[in-house]
């Protein structure tokens, strides 16, 4: 009888450790996973021309975007996965880019009698992200040179007309768009615009290493290269 009771009293502390040791290592995988979600961009001091995006989706899925004054630029999609201090970013879901459009939506101008207000967004196509730093041409007969800010969006006055205007968005890398407004009442226009012939990143998987991560950037470093920060961008 007094064996029985040793027995099962061993048998209930043998279950007990295996059951705290499942626990800890399920703590310890949950701690070592972790998920991005936003949009981060590269911090680029030496190559400020340079433009390079993450966006961190839903579902470990991600867009990636790079606009190059000089040399074009790239984009893709695919899946990531952030484990072990490893970010891994596989293209496995980049495809063609699609044609260029806008919506236009025009308002009541009740706020002056000599001008109207034009606002614009500008946005790729592809991963409906914001293009920064596009170019506004302003037709005829207007000189100033317009550019969208980091956002991708600006607004500006156009004195009243019953004349139309043309309105060309241009960024390296991407096809011009233009648009014809009446400037007899206020604008609010998104443009999508199309990419050149951008490289598509598809069917490659890149490795980071992560040093550092919280809540607002992570920083990856490289054996033989600076460390890169990319950081959240408010929306």
């Amino acid at each position: 009888m007094k064996e029985q009771v040793t027995v099962k009293h061993w048998v209930k502390d043998a279950l007990n450790k295996i059951i705290l040791i499942v626990l800890i290592i399920s703590f310890c995988q949950k701690g070592h996973t972790q998920k991005l979600l936003g949009k981060y961009c590269l911090e680029s001091e030496e190559r400020p021309i340079v433009t390079t995006c993450i966006n961190f989706l839903e579902n470990n899925e991600f867009t990636y975007s790079s606009f190059n004054h000089s040399s074009g630029s790239r984009y893709g999609k695919g899946h990531y996965t952030l484990e072990n201090k490893k970010l891994v970013l596989n293209f496995d879901l980049t495809k063609y880019k699609t044609k260029d459009y806008e919506t236009i939506e025009r308002n009541d101008n009740n706020h002056s009698l000599d001008s109207i207000k034009v606002t614009i967004k500008a946005f790729d196509t592809r991963a409906k992200e914001e293009v920064p730093f596009v170019g506004v041409k302003i037709e005829p007969n207007d000189n100033r040179k317009l550019s969208l800010d980091k956002n991708g969006a600006i607004s500006f006055k156009i004195k009243k007309s019953s004349n139309k205007k043309k309105l060309v968005l241009f960024h390296i890398g991407f096809q011009e768009h233009a648009t014809y407004i009446v400037p007899n009442s206020d604008y609010d226009i998104e443009v999508f615009l199309e990419e050149h012939s951008g490289y598509r990143v598809t069917n490659q998987i890149w490795k980071y290493e992560i040093k550092k991560i919280d809540d607002s950037s992570f920083t990856v470093g490289f054996p033989f290269e600076n460390k890169q920060v990319w950081r959240k961008q408010k929306k």
